[in-house]
């Protein structure tokens, strides 16, 4: 419908212009599948995987740098200590770098903040 293809347009232009967009919402309201229809390309990882889950918390930098490719979506971003973190390393790192991160995340007042 109408809703779906003006929010993708919104990311869209959002990740033209930011390093980083980030969709906050509650659990099931479709986040995942916004993401994942406007940006089909780009590789996903879901931070509340347990493996994912491990990796992230041994070493979160490298596990979203290396599965960057054009970008990466971010899924349940809150899920995993040290994601916010890593993501801001990388952002600061590569500053002249548009539309690197989709990051999706349950809304909560810790999340907003970080």
């Amino acid at each position: 419908g109408m809703y779906p293809r003006l929010a993708a347009d919104r990311l869209h232009d959002a990740a033209r212009r930011f390093p980083a967009v980030v969709i906050l919402g509650a659990r099931q309201v479709g986040k995942t599948t916004l993401a994942r229809s406007a940006f089909p390309d780009l590789p996903y990882v879901d931070c509340q995987d347990p493996t994912v889950a491990a990796s992230l918390a041994a070493d979160a930098r490298f596990v979203l740098a290396s599965r960057e490719r054009g970008g990466l979506i971010v899924d349940e971003a809150q899920a995993a200590a040290g994601t916010f973190a890593a993501l801001r390393g990388l952002i600061d790192a590569d500053r002249g770098r548009n539309g690197r991160f989709i990051v999706l995340g349950s809304a909560q007042p810790a999340l907003v903040r970080g």
